[in-house]
């Protein structure tokens, strides 16, 4: 079990998590909270939080998108039937396959930026799949989710934290090149790996 106390420490430690090939479960735990993050091929297959901020329903609720009488009635159906939200939504006709696509991404980016925000985990990875509880999302690479984590630092400071020494040269991973045409980047993000070469150092780059 891997312990993390810093937003500089969690992004090295995803970083090495990305290289991982396979099927496994990630699973993240402090004193009160337990994060767990399935992944296959570099993918994001769902996430679980016991966050109730963090639940589909309770997100789709706070969204407007679910009254509350639905709210309630897909709560229920879930404790009763054990099958997932999304299933449950699209089932009864209150979601489409798309809405609840996009709902499931945005759980996943609520999630990892939760992650960053008082970061005293103890992290394990384990082996794993979903049950039927959980609803399986289309390709998200797990490199975008960092991405949306990363983003979610406020501090810069946290993240020249998180950077290598300032001659390092730098390219990039052949697992990261992998995910990047399906990669979510800004322009601003797009032209600074662009310059990641294999011959720029940092510094050269700033």
């Amino acid at each position: 079990m891997k312990g993390v106390t810093t937003e500089a420490e969690l992004i090295h430690a995803f970083l090495q998590i990305v290289k991982q090939e396979g099927a496994y479960k990630l699973i993240l735990e402090d004193e009160r909270n337990k994060k767990e993050i399935y992944i296959s091929d570099r993918n994001i297959l769902c996430a679980s939080s016991n966050r109730l901020q963090d639940k589909l329903s309770e997100i789709l609720f706070r969204a407007g998108r679910l009254t509350q009488d639905q709210y309630m009635l897909s709560t229920e159906l879930s404790l009763v039937t054990g099958k997932a939200m999304g299933e449950i939504l699209m089932g009864e006709g209150l979601l489409s396959e798309q809405a609840v696509a996009e709902a499931l991404r945005y759980q996943v980016r609520l999630v990892m930026a939760s992650l960053f925000d008082y970061p005293e985990w103890q992290m394990r990875i384990t082996a794993g799949s979903p049950d039927q509880a959980f609803q399986i999302l289309p390709d998200y690479p797990l490199m975008d989710a960092l991405m949306a984590g990363i983003r979610s630092v406020d501090n810069l400071t946290v993240l020249y934290e998180a950077l290598p020494p300032k001659d390092a040269v730098l390219e990039v991973a052949t697992e990261a090149q992998a995910s990047m045409p399906r990669g979510r980047f800004t322009a601003d993000e797009t032209l600074l790996l662009n310059l990641v070469d294999g011959q720029r150092s940092l510094a050269q780059i700033e």
